[in-house]
């Protein structure tokens, strides 16, 4: 994952400034049940979350696909942030959008996630800090 960009940068201060209290009641599991769409800007290289309300996951990230499974935190951190764990349950391997062509099945990643009180954009991030994320991501309304 590349450092937050710009727009990143500016969609995790719009986060930041709300409160837990003004985020829906929907907890962070039916938040995030969905199709979720970031493009990395200097590629323009595509990736794709669809996250089912039954756990599991599919990723596609430029020629990857991958199949997982999901777990997300029921209560935020202090800093906002929900801790989401995904196992890859089967990667197809191909290069994703961090130019990465590495079988990663069997693996656990552990990210944050921060979900904007709209329900219309997330964060992912490498710790429950704003210092290592990746996104804005789209809600995909379709």
């Amino acid at each position: 994952m590349k450092g937050p960009t710009l727009a990143a940068a500016l969609v995790l201060t719009c986060l930041s400034a709300q409160t837990a209290a003004d985020a829906p009641a929907q907890s962070a599991s039916g938040r995030i049940v969905g199709k979720w769409t970031w493009t990395r800007t200097d590629t323009k290289c595509v990736e794709t979350q669809e996250y089912r309300a039954d756990g599991t996951l599919t990723v596609v990230s430029g020629a990857e696909k991958s199949s997982n499974t999901y777990v997300i935190a029921p209560e935020a951190t202090a800093n906002g942030f929900h801790k989401l764990t995904v196992k890859i349950v089967k990667d197809t391997g191909g290069k994703d959008c961090f130019d990465i062509d590495k079988d990663n099945t069997g693996t656990t990643a552990t990210h944050y996630v921060m979900i904007h009180p709209s329900g219309d954009k997330l964060m992912l991030c490498h710790d429950d800090s704003k210092d290592y994320c990746v996104g804005p991501y789209q809600r995909d309304k379709q």
